[in-house]
């Protein structure tokens, strides 16, 4: 469940999926993410202090940008570049 949970929070932001999100926002702690399985935080917590302003304002310009920016990072690390075409996130697409 560790590495769910981690998944879970990029993906229920590239959805837009508020009520997860806000959860985990307005709740995150060390504690609460290791009682719901998650045993390292030290990489999940700045995700969630990043994106928890943007969730709760409803920012979904913001979040698509700190997410296409997280991807792009990723990419570069797996050098990927070549292959990588940016595209919008659920979130960017619909209401």
């Amino acid at each position: 469940m560790s590495h769910d949970f981690g998944r879970r929070v990029f993906i229920d932001a590239a959805q837009g999926d508020w009520a997860p999100l806000d959860d985990v926002c307005k709740g995150f702690s060390a504690n609460y993410a290791r009682n719901l399985g998650h045993r390292d935080v030290s990489d999940l917590e700045p995700v969630v202090l990043t994106l928890a302003p943007l969730v709760a304002a409803r920012d979904r310009a913001g979040i698509a940008k700190v997410l296409h920016g997280w991807e792009a990072v990723t990419v570069q690390k797996y050098k990927l570049e070549k292959y990588w075409e940016p595209t919008p996130f659920p979130l960017e697409i619909g209401e």
